[in-house]
Formats: C-alpha cells, sequence, structure tokens
C-alpha cells in the first residue's frame, strides 16, 4: 500500500561494537551501524530505532542539540499475551535531505547506559520482573516514506559489559583503653564492593600502624 513512492532501502544494519564498560553508558553508534538508501528523494521520509526488551533499569536517552540529555520513555506493549518493553527515537528527513547522515546523526544521539553494577561477572539482569542471563541488544530500524511503503531490519546481539573494579570498604572499630595500657584491640572489617564478591588475596590482610611522638 505504498502507492507510487519508490520504496527505501536498508543495505546494512549489524552489531559491529565491542563490549560495554560496566556503569558507563555509550552512544548506540559505537555498537551498531546501518546504511540505508532513500530512492524516493521526491518524499519526505521518517527514520525509527526501537530497542526492545532490554533489561529492567536501563538508561535510554537521547543527546540534544546543546548536549543535554533527555530520557526517551519506556513503552510497554502487549504482544500474544506477554508485556514487552521498547524504546523508540525517531527522525523526520525532509525531501531531497540526506537519509545516511540524518542515520548516524541518530545512531549517535542514542545513549544506553546498563544497570548499576552489573557485568558480566555479576550479572542479575532481569526483564519486566523475568530473570535473564545477559544484557541483549535487540534494536530496529524502520525507514517509511511519509504517507508510502517501508523497510525494516532487526539484530540481536549479546552485549559484553566489562566489569570495573569497586573498592572495597574498611572498617576499623578500637576499643576504649586507658593510656597506660601496652594493647589495644582493634577489629578490622572489610565489606566487598557492589559489583561482586570480594576476596582476600592468600588470607592475608596488612595494616600499616602510624603511631604518634
Amino acid at each position: 500500500d505504498g502507492g507510487t513512492y519508490q520504496p527505501p532501502s536498508i543495505d546494512s544494519w549489524v552489531f559491529d561494537g565491542g563490549p560495554a564498560a560496566e556503569d558507563e553508558a555509550f552512544a548506540l553508534n559505537s555498537k551498531v551501524s546501518g546504511t540505508i538508501t532513500l530512492n524516493d528523494l521526491s518524499a519526505a521520509h521518517l527514520i525509527s530505532v526501537t530497542l526492545s526488551d532490554l533489561p529492567d533499569d536501563t538508561i535510554v536517552e537521547k543527546k540534544l542539540g546543546n548536549g543535554d540529555f533527555v530520557d526517551i520513555s519506556k513503552t510497554v506493549i502487549s504482544e500474544d499475551g506477554v508485556d514487552r518493553s521498547v524504546w523508540t527515537v525517531s527522525v523526520k528527513v525532509p525531501a531531497g535531505g540526506n537519509g545516511q547522515a540524518a542515520l548516524e546523526d541518530l545512531l549517535d544521539a542514542i545513549t544506553i547506559t546498563t544497570p548499576k553494577d552489573m557485568n558480566d561477572n555479576f550479572a542479575a539482569f532481569t526483564v519486566n520482573g523475568d530473570p535473564i542471563n545477559d544484557f541483549l541488544l535487540n534494536a530496529e530500524l524502520r525507514v517509511t516514506v511519509i504517507g508510502g511503503p517501508s523497510v525494516a531490519a532487526d539484530l540481536s546481539q549479546v552485549l559484553p559489559i566489562t566489569p570495573v573494579t569497586d573498592a572495597a570498604t574498611v572498617t576499623i572499630d578500637t576499643e576504649a583503653v586507658d593510656e597506660r595500657s601496652p594493647a589495644v584491640r582493634a577489629t578490622v572489617s572489610v565489606a566487598k564492593g557492589d559489583a561482586g564478591p570480594s576476596v582476600i588475596v592468600d588470607g592475608k590482610l596488612y595494616v600499616q600502624v602510624n603511631a604518634s611522638a
């Protein structure tokens, strides 16, 4: 039902990036790239990127022209009785416009921050409350002639998340003693970092004590 408009084409839509870093935002164009052709330059087009079923607490934002970021609202849709979460960002290309440049700008503007403290060593992801093992990046590219036909391409890729070492919390408690006491009892507690279990290497903890003059 596209009338007399020539449909656009999606020449490539691929995951070609490396892992993400824990707790750091990344632009979508660092992980995904695409090439398109607008075959009917007499018509305006709409280019849309839809992310779906990202883990709970994932943050999706769009970078504005002034450098600020705004949250992209999550929409929950139902398909065959199953709830799905989607985030859609679109850009309109006027008649005669450069569709490829518009797509590249759109991918650069979309940023994703993975759930806090989650990484490949400590993954407790959920999607709509259901546990999953990995961060799955699902992305659809759709190019539409406004008032005419559209084409779409999908990709789905497990996104590795490189752990970032979190500092352990060290607490030292001492007992009140008389100034003539020859010894002071101290208790040293080491709490694990946020991103997973911590261990004391070889079971040895070194404590440096500085005595005042």
